[in-house]
């Protein structure tokens, strides 16, 4: 993400032409040599941004920490989950409260489970199980990467430990066939979901539909069947052969687990992933996260027009977005 500088066009029926001034310094945004807080309250750098809160609507995973590297969001929803790899109508935590400190470089958000206006109400109800907690994200940054610390008001229940965890989710389509660096162990992403596990404490029951009191609410429950992690370890990069892509992720308290949503669902997204200890309430989780840089990255120009339509006598007006960075040409 990044400030964009925007060229109007006026267009009758086709695309006739425009002139612009070139930027001059005062349009063009610095060139950052490290991570800084924005005007925006997110955490910027050259062609990379990390948006920590400023979204809520993690069921379409657009929520929690959101990363976005040189164009393509290639993370999002990275929040305290009560799965492994949920669904779309997944319980997902109630936002309470968000405060940006600029001076310090930090955004501290507290959230809770359970949301009481979602649990079984509304047109897609969400199931929530009984489980009640209050914790705060903070995202912070010493210019050179992205850390992120959880604390909870209260150690979570022995019963839930190994299944609450911090997750962040990667997008897909994007990472089809590029590879993945986990301590020592390496792999591709797979076009395909890979293997399934089943607990020890579960019996599968091979029905259809799932039945019992909450077989609208909770789909398929009867199926135990869980995505079993492509690896475990303390640091994990993402595509490192791709520039515009790379990303890194270390654990620093605890274990990071790559998964594959589509065991279970079929617009699953693949999963990083650390669960909550036992017994620890302050520091739970803490993350550092090394989007790469590229120190002279410029965005392409794109064309922007209403996907609405337009009426026959309104006039046609489209918006060429462009890198305040560019030393775009005057006319189009």
């Amino acid at each position: 993400m990044m400030k964009m500088n925007y060229v109007y066009m006026i267009i009758p029926f086709l695309l006739l032409g425009c002139s612009n001034a070139k930027n001059t310094p005062q349009q063009a945004a610095p060139m950052n040599a490290s991570f800084e807080l924005n005007e925006l309250e997110y955490f910027q750098n050259r062609g990379v941004g990390v948006m920590p809160y400023l979204d809520t609507s993690p069921e379409s995973r657009q929520g929690g920490i959101i990363i976005v590297t040189h164009g393509t969001r290639i993370a999002s929803n990275g929040d305290l989950r009560l799965e492994a790899t949920p669904g779309q109508w997944s319980p997902v935590p109630v936002q309470q409260n968000r405060v940006v400190d600029r001076e310090n470089q930090s955004v501290r958000t507290t959230l809770s489970y359970p949301d009481h206006d979602q649990h079984l109400r509304g047109f897609n109800p969400l199931y929530y199980p009984d489980i009640e907690f209050e914790y705060d994200v903070t995202v912070t940054t010493n210019g050179e990467e992205i850390l992120v610390r959880v604390d909870l008001d209260k150690p979570i229940p022995d019963e839930w430990v190994g299944k609450i965890g911090f997750n962040i989710e990667l997008y897909p389509d994007d990472l089809f066939g590029k590879s993945w660096l986990l301590d020592d162990k390496a792999g591709i992403f797979p076009r395909h979901a890979p293997g399934v596990m089943v607990p020890d404490d579960c019996e599968p029951n091979p029905e259809i539909v799932p039945t019992g009191d909450l077989r609208i609410y909770r789909p398929l429950p009867n199926h135990c069947g869980e995505a079993k992690p492509l690896a475990t370890g303390k640091s994990i990069t993402i595509a490192p052969e791709v520039d515009e892509l790379r990303l890194q992720i270390e654990s620093r308290n605890g274990e990071l687990e790559l998964l594959d949503g589509r065991v279970q669902h079929q617009n699953g997204w693949f999963v990083v992933r650390s669960t909550v200890p036992a017994g620890v309430a302050e520091g739970a989780i803490e993350w550092s996260i090394r989007p790469h840089v590229i120190p002279d990255w410029i965005y392409e120009p794109v064309m922007q027009y209403s996907m609405v339509g337009y009426h026959p006598r309104q006039q046609k007006i489209a918006v060429i977005e462009t890198d305040p960075n560019d030393d775009f040409a005057s006319e189009v």
